[in-house]
């Protein structure tokens, strides 16, 4: 099972699904972080 997910992980969407997650991450982390050393969550 392993040799198969490995041989997936190396095809072309799994590369391209992966870049988009880590986008969708720092798109978040820059909307959300407000420049004052803290996220929006924490001043609740």
């Amino acid at each position: 099972m392993a040799k198969c997910m490995n041989q997936w992980k190396s095809k072309l969407p799994w590369r391209i699904a992966e870049v988009l997650a880590y986008a969708l991450m720092l798109l978040a982390v820059l909307a959300f972080f407000t420049g004052n050393g803290e996220f929006i969550y924490e001043g609740f």
